[in-house]
């Protein structure tokens, strides 16, 4: 990855245009990292194990160029 800053970037916006989950970008000492929202008190570790696997699907195939 070149810009991982950029792909993360790209991976949020992306996210968040796919509306299955409420992800927002945070920049920490420069670099941009997933800020997941987690406010429902039913949310389970499934859920968040999901997350994870939409983030790192998504973010394939944007590295992938699709």
């Amino acid at each position: 990855m070149r810009d991982l800053d950029a792909h993360n970037g790209e991976l949020v916006r992306a996210l968040q245009d796919g509306g299955e989950v409420w992800v927002a970008p945070a920049t920490i000492d420069g670099r941009v990292y997933l800020r997941p929202c987690v406010v429902n008190y039913r949310t389970s570790d499934e859920d968040v194990l999901a997350f994870v696997d939409l983030a790192r699907s998504v973010g394939d195939a944007i590295a992938a160029g699709r």
